[in-house]
């Protein structure tokens, strides 16, 4: 193996690492679908967060399943918050402007917020995420301090769903 190569395993392998639970989540900045530039976790500091990420058109709905989810279980809850990520890499950066613009008209204007485009980048997220199918969602709880409590790929499962809301559960601060 050449040192290139064996530099990006290395490097790989530490992103990977980086959103094992118990581990800080790596801080991304996006744009909201409302238009404000955000950086995640720093915006869900405080709040118990599930971020549902997206790599594909196809990851479409299972991400915005987990997310209703989240918000049934959980949208009364003051210091819970979610965010849908779709992560666009390649040559559809160049479309950026009639993405996000598709992407608004179809999210409903008080979820705009919650949606958080990034452009580029994608790889090391893939890497760090474990993402073998680009049409899932990949699901990562933080709590209020931005650790990664929970983590989870796939499309809904209640089973998967039951163990989250256990973990948001105890999470949050006890009233």
């Amino acid at each position: 193996m050449g040192l290139a190569a064996l530099l990006v395993s290395i490097a790989l392998a530490v992103g990977a690492q980086t959103t094992m639970v118990g581990t800080a989540l790596p801080p991304f900045t996006g744009e909201d679908l409302a238009g404000r530039k955000l950086t995640l976790p720093d915006a869900s500091r405080g709040r118990v967060t599930l971020i549902a990420f997206g790599f594909s058109y196809g990851s479409r709905e299972p991400v915005e399943a987990w997310t209703a989810h989240a918000r049934t279980a959980w949208g009364g809850e003051p210091q819970f918050s979610w965010y849908q990520v779709p992560m666009i890499g390649g040559f559809a950066r160049l479309a950026r402007p009639f993405i996000t613009g598709g992407m608004r008209k179809q999210t409903e204007p008080g979820y705009r917020p919650n949606a958080v485009v990034v452009f580029g980048g994608t790889g090391p997220w893939k890497a760090r995420l474990g993402v073998g199918d680009d049409r899932l969602a990949y699901l990562v709880l933080i709590d209020r301090e931005g650790i990664v409590r929970w983590r989870h790929a796939g499309p809904y499962d209640p089973t998967a769903a039951a163990d989250m809301d256990a973990q948001v559960r105890t999470l949050l601060p006890a009233r």
